[in-house]
């Protein structure tokens, strides 16, 4: 990496780290990473997920059982808390690294740093994270 890019890439990251949900958000993706059994059945209903959604795709047809099964597996997953701050987390995670993503991608368009009002951040200009 050049050199002349730590700097402002230390600056952003000072930035984000200075957001007021930042210790939340990092908090929710803390909690949720560090519960071994519930990361597993999160990655249990996940599989099963993909695997009917496969199922489906290949013409297969899947029961009203299973569809209750997974859909009851996946209620109780997300009825709990920490998963419900996780994912939360992990949304607005998301719509930070999309936001600087678009900001650079903007760059490499226009040739230099961009204004706000020539990215679409798809946000609303509230300040509400909508981005």
């Amino acid at each position: 990496m050049e050199d002349t890019l730590l700097p402002p890439l230390q600056s952003l990251c000072s930035a984000v780290t200075a957001r007021p949900d930042f210790e939340r958000i990092k908090q929710g993706l803390d909690r949720f990473l560090s519960d071994e059994p519930l990361k597993f059945q999160f990655q249990q209903v996940n599989d099963l997920g993909r695997h009917l959604q496969a199922r489906a795709n290949q013409g297969d047809s899947i029961s009203n059982s299973e569809i209750q099964e997974f859909e009851s597996l996946r209620s109780e997953l997300t009825s709990n808390i920490v998963v419900q701050e996780f994912l939360h987390a992990q949304d607005q995670l998301q719509q930070l690294q999309q936001t600087v993503g678009k900001f650079i991608e903007k760059t490499f368009e226009l040739g230099r740093a961009p204004q706000l009002d020539e990215v679409d951040t798809g946000c609303c200009g509230g300040g509400c994270g909508c981005a």
